[in-house]
């Protein structure tokens, strides 16, 4: 049987003084009128939002608006935000506030539509073309509040210098043009509904020399474990075979995270997650002269350990007689280096003290035996103990983590993985009696993460207060 060194870490919990803890924003919300014509912009303000900490705070708007209209600020994160009404009818805005940690509550303002409206023109989207290349615009997408006919008007405002392009049918709703050298060519359009004119919107054609944008793949989504790297396989073609660059950066992480990227100008990225949620991840790929971006969406979940470590036998008994017996259910020795086993005492729901860093190798089938420093000989010998430690101490609502050592910290932290746990670990049991008094042995081998609910009938039969009859041996499953 192995004979291990133990390490006790001491651990120092600091409790924050009240006047110390973040605090919630509040959100603070104007409107420049309360009516507006239909077709008139309107800017909402969220400037006098304020923090008592002084944090940064990130704006999160949203808008009610009447049936059918296109109006949404689901997207808006600016301080002010605006939006023109299309429909007759209310516009009730939101904002929120978020400074990290804490989000304010919602404020909101409403908007009333009012008149008949001037139409919306909508010159399309802007294109990149080759040079000699036939364009195509669209204002189909122009629109009238009150649904009436549009007749279109449009005009080239600025083409490149040396340019003699002109529209097929200035009238049409899309017309054409031929891009006859480089530059930007940058179109106008008018719509009317026979009474009133919109306002001007305009489109920007970029003609280039030949070369084509590359285009970028980010790679599959995925699925990770907490504390394990993640590998994120990129790439990108070049129509032209141009030299591309690549560089990764983080859309989103979940609050709390301080991931980071490696390898981030390369095809190929790397980084590890450090708490659960979703992590959105961009890659830009770029040559000489334009770039395209993808984004891969990364999901990481806390889960067991892959390495069969269980806590075999659990004793709580009279008295200093405390012991917890390890199991190596593995098919392979287990360096126990890289291992660890802590306790959640009392109403924490997280390891305060009692940790102690495990050493040495654990042959596959044998067990590992952890005695109190106080145990009673006349109970059990401690000579026969693999490891006599004070921390192996622990009452009846006490829970025990044995975890992979993921960040090599020496203690139980974020990205450390769960090998096995005795109780729920955030779930502090009614009773301080809940396991006192008794001797656990496993007979149920399913790995326990501390997350989901426990039952120690399920996994373990009972035995008689100080019963160390079968302390040691490795354990059989099959509960009765």
């Amino acid at each position: 049987m192995t004979k291990v060194v133990p390490i006790l870490l001491a651990v120092t919990l600091l409790t924050a003084c009240g006047a110390d803890r973040n605090q919630a924003p509040t959100a603070s919300l104007s409107a420049g009128a309360s009516e507006v014509a239909l077709g008139d912009e309107i800017t909402l303000d969220g400037t006098a939002s304020t923090d008592p900490d002084g944090d940064p705070l990130l704006f999160r708007w949203s808008v009610d608006a009447p049936q059918g209209s296109a109006v949404d600020l689901s997207g808006e994160r600016a301080q002010t935000v605006s939006f023109t009404p299309d429909i007759l009818g209310t516009y009730t805005v939101r904002l929120s506030v978020d400074d990290g940690e804490f989000e304010s509550q919602p404020v909101a303002v409403t908007v009333e539509a009012t008149g008949s409206g001037a139409p919306v023109a909508d010159a399309g989207d802007d294109q990149s073309v080759e040079v000699g290349a036939e364009v195509t615009l669209d204002g189909t997408g122009s629109s009238d509040p009150n649904g009436d006919a549009l007749t279109y008007t449009w005009s080239i405002k600025q083409p490149p210098p040396g340019s003699s392009a002109s529209l097929d049918d200035p009238s049409a709703a899309q017309p054409t043009f031929t891009a006859d050298v480089a530059g930007d060519y940058i179109i106008a359009l008018v719509v009317s509904d026979g009474e009133l004119e919109s306002q001007e919107d305009t489109v920007t054609i970029s003609a280039g020399s030949g070369n084509l944008p590359p285009q970028a793949d980010a790679g599959e989504d995925q699925t990770a474990d907490v504390g394990r790297e993640v590998v994120l396989e990129g790439g990108g073609t070049d129509p032209d075979s141009s030299e591309l660059t690549y560089f990764w950066s983080f859309v989103s992480r979940p609050t709390g995270s301080n991931a980071a990227i490696s390898g981030a100008v390369t095809d190929t990225a790397r980084f590890t997650p450090d708490v659960e949620g979703t992590y959105e991840i961009e890659l830009k790929v770029s040559d000489e002269e334009s770039s395209d971006t993808d984004t891969v969406v990364v999901t990481a979940e806390t889960s067991v350990s892959t390495t069969c470590l269980l806590i075999s036998e659990y004793i709580e008994g009279s008295s200093d007689n405390k012991a917890v017996e390890l199991y190596n259910c593995d098919n392979a020795p287990i360096d126990l280096s890289g291992f660890g086993l802590c306790v959640v005492s009392n109403a924490n729901t997280t390891c305060t003290n009692y940790d102690i860093a495990l050493d040495g190798e654990l042959a596959a089938g044998d067990v590992l035996t952890l005695c109190n420093t106080g145990l009673d000989s006349a109970v059990y010998d401690p000579a026969n103990c693999d490891v006599v430690d004070g921390s192996v101490n622990f009452n009846g609502n006490d829970r025990i983590v044995v975890y992979e050592d993921v960040d090599d910290s020496g203690d139980f932290g974020t990205g450390d993985i769960p090998a096995d746990t005795f109780g729920e670990i955030t779930n502090v049991p009614s009773s301080a009696t809940t396991w006192s008094d008794t001797t656990l042995r496993r007979c149920d081998f399913e790995r326990l993460d501390g997350a989901s609910g426990f039952d120690f009938t399920q996994y373990f039969v009972e035995a008689a207060t100080d019963d160390f009859s079968d302390f040691g041996q490795a354990p059989t499953e099959g509960c009765p």
